[in-house]
């Protein structure tokens, strides 16, 4: 792993806000079963890679109301049951880091998901959360929610 000290009290911010710390095991546990789930993901895209309908039969298989694709600089796919497939364009004008890009995208759409926010919305701040994630080198600035409210009004009106 790292050389980072966790048990270090006074700089874990996790420890400090009492949220859970997660150690090695918990760690390697959850990639192991993220890993099962990509192979699924893997092996039903690649089984029905000749099918128009891929995107909404491999979520229908993994038993997915929602699915979301980042593609880079294509933007993002996303599958909704009642909205069916929509592409979101790319709203980055630079890349300097993409590490975390897809973490804060997950994070933000989740939460839009969960809280039943409309497929064209969810893809949207998808974007623009994934542009300003890859515009910071090194997770150096989380995630600016009055920045993102800035871009949302600049390509809005």
């Amino acid at each position: 792993m790292s050389d980072f000290d966790s048990d270090n009290l006074s700089e874990n911010e996790w420890e400090e806000n009492g949220d859970l710390a997660w150690n090695e095991f918990d760690w390697e546990l959850y990639l192991r079963e993220q890993e099962v789930a990509i192979h699924h993901y893997l092996g039903f895209y690649e089984a029905l890679k000749a099918s128009p309908e891929r995107i909404d039969e491999v979520a229908d298989k993994m038993g997915c109301r929602n699915l979301l694709v980042t593609r880079g600089k294509r933007g993002n796919l996303l599958f909704d049951p009642q909205a069916g497939v929509l592409a979101s364009p790319n709203l980055s004008s630079e890349v300097v880091d993409r590490v975390g890009a897809g973490d804060a995208v997950l994070a933000v759409t989740a939460l839009c998901v969960s809280q039943g926010a409309p497929a064209e919305v969810v893809g949207f701040l998808g974007n623009l959360v994934g542009a300003q994630a890859v515009a910071t080198v090194g997770h150096r600035h989380p995630l600016d929610p009055e920045r993102l409210a800035e871009s949302i009004h600049l390509l809005l009106g």
